[in-house]
């Protein structure tokens, strides 16, 4: 595949990369009497949970999708209209189509975006953009058909940052019929045997390559603009460069460890392809400003650096090596135990 174009000829394309808003696996509550936690309960009836009056610790493990917070901010009407959008995307999991989703009212679609016969907008949904991790969270959503439509079920948490986040509100279902789905990750195998993180780079630079490939293919004459919405983590692997979050006690004391994404979750940045194919920020734009508001973000020329007291950088691209392992491990551990009551859960959602 050619990854270069002429500099005289390359259309001008600026990708907006862009978090999923808050998810069921973003959730974590106080453990209270009564409370559920998903990753030592010995069996739980599906129908049971999903009643309504059920209260989690964490969201991990669960089948993800948005909370109800979310969903109503994903939903909400951008400052302006996003104009000239040529593209699509976003990851196989349900929470950063429902992002997506929530956004194509307040999208104005250029000449060359995808359509179906309807004319209605099609969503470009590729596993190789999903979070680096093999959490089960992080693996595409499980689909059903009725009627002739394509969906994905999960457990719906209210979210947001009051005493009620964990509280379970029910079945969320989310159409997923006008999608183009591209999945290349096996879920029940990521449990096992998380990839590595040479894989995970490899697998997001056949993704670049194809992005810049078809914004090399854009006809359109004025700024187009490519919607990606992914993950927190994957966002480094991306742009690769790492960003990720770290924190401290004092000033005397060493960098440790926070988390992969430095983006909230909802935030958007602004890049676009370099001729060789490498991405690089748009500088800071009125225009994204008055679209996105507080959740326009940008890097800024300079890296994220981290120093400790002796003068060392945090290498964070080792940091995020290491939680990756990590995570796989305990990934590895909890499903020894917990698989079968996962699987349970996640038979019922189908056709809910």
């Amino acid at each position: 595949m050619n990854s270069t174009a002429p500099s005289s000829s390359r259309p001008k394309v600026h990708i907006i990369l862009k978090r999923h808003e808050e998810a069921t696996s973003n959730v974590s509550c106080e453990a209270k009497q009564g409370s559920i936690d998903i990753r030592t309960i010995s069996d739980i009836d599906p129908e049971e949970f999903a009643a309504g009056d059920k209260r989690i610790v964490v969201g991990d493990y669960l089948p993800c999708g948005l909370t109800r917070v979310a969903n109503e901010r994903a939903s909400r009407k951008l400052g302006a209209p996003l104009e000239n959008v040529e593209f699509l995307c976003c990851t196989t999991a349900t929470r950063a189509v429902q992002t997506l989703q929530g956004m194509l009212p307040h999208i104005e679609l250029g000449p060359g975006c995808p359509r179906d016969e309807n004319g209605q907008p099609i969503l470009h949904c590729d596993s190789r953009i999903l979070e680096a991790t093999n959490w089960p969270q992080d693996q595409s959503a499980t689909r059903w058909q009725k009627d002739g439509r394509t969906y994905t079920s999960y457990y719906e948490l209210q979210g947001g940052k009051g005493p009620d986040a964990g509280h379970v509100l029910g079945v969320s279902k989310v159409d997923l019929t006008n999608t183009d789905w591209r999945q290349e990750d096996d879920p029940k195998e990521a449990l096992r045997h998380c990839p590595t993180f040479e894989e995970i780079e490899e697998r997001v630079a056949e993704w670049r390559r194809d992005l810049f490939e078809r914004a090399s293919r854009t006809t359109n004459e004025g700024t187009a603009r490519f919607i990606v919405v992914s993950h927190g983590g994957i966002l480094s692997f991306i742009l690769s460069e790492w960003r990720c979050l770290y924190q401290r006690k004092d000033l005397d004391s060493f960098w440790e460890w926070k988390g992969s994404g430095f983006l909230s979750n909802g935030e958007a940045v602004v890049f676009e392809f370099q001729p060789d194919g490498t991405l690089t920020e748009v500088p800071r734009d009125p225009y994204y400003e008055k679209v996105f508001g507080d959740s326009y973000k940008t890097f800024g020329e300079e890296p994220l650096v981290y120093k400790n007291p002796d003068g060392s950088e945090v290498d964070q691209k080792q940091g995020h090596k290491d939680f990756i392992r990590d995570t796989a491990e305990e990934v590895v551990a909890v499903m020894e135990t917990q698989e079968g009551l996962l699987d349970k859960m996640t038979a019922w959602l189908q056709n809910k």
